[in-house]
Formats: C-alpha cells, structure tokens, sequence
C-alpha cells in the first residue's frame, strides 16, 4: 500500500513510518511530491486520479471544510486523519504513538481500499476506536 502523509506531519515521521514498513508498504510526505503549498483540494485531486494511495493526514480539518470534504468524498480515496492534539506533540511522540496503532492502520486500510475515511482520536488504542466519517 501507498500512504500520502500530508503538511501537518513532519517529513522525518513519514521517513521513520516508511522506514518501519518497507518493503511492504511505502509512506511519501506531500513535499515529496508536490510543491510544499500546494492546497488540499489539489492534492486530493491528483491523487484520486492516480488511484490507489492512501493518505494520512494530520490536518483534522479537511474532514469540516465544505471545500476539502467535497474533494475528499469525490476522491474514492481511503484516509486516516489525526484528531486534533496529535499535531502538538513532538514528532517521536507522534512515531511512538503511531507505531503501536500501526498494525491497526494497516489492517483497516487493507480492508477498506478505496473512499473510507477514519478519524483517529489522540488516546485511541485500537482501530475499534477510529471514527468513520
């Protein structure tokens, strides 16, 4: 699997997610791809039209903007968006954090391919507590 991890998430924490799951799944951060100001609804757009990727995003808010969740549910991408508090920790607590949920995330996105959307609380322990939107 592809995972998109967006601007609200450190590049070095999508280098580490990457890191713990390749060679089976890869994790690129948007800088990788894009121009670092690209907005949402651009992104969201070119990657609906690549098809199969997966994103993971810390912006919370893309789930609320009449705009970006437009774009999002146009996509038929899958995605996992952090809840507000995520973003105010460091970055090794993030990877800490996400690396126990990791299996959890892997397995739901297996699941759900294409136009699940999953928001994931900060004291979530399991995928029993994602949030679907």
């Amino acid at each position: 699997m592809r995972f998109f991890v967006d601007n609200c998430l450190a590049p070095k924490l999508t280098k580490a997610l990457h890191a713990i799951c390749q060679p089976d799944h890869e994790f690129i951060h948007l800088k990788e791809k894009f121009s670092p100001d690209t907005k949402d609804i651009d992104w969201i757009g070119s990657l609906a039209k690549e098809g199969r990727w997966i994103v993971f995003s810390g912006d919370y808010s893309i789930t609320k903007k009449p705009l970006e969740k437009q774009a999002w549910a146009d996509s038929g991408l899958t995605g996992f968006f952090l809840k507000k508090g995520w973003t105010n920790i460091p970055p090794n607590v993030q990877l800490s954090k996400l690396s126990l949920l990791l299996p959890e995330i892997l397995s739901t996105a297996e699941k759900h391919p294409t136009g699940e959307g999953f928001i994931i609380g900060f004291g979530c322990t399991n995928s029993k507590h994602f949030e679907r939107f």
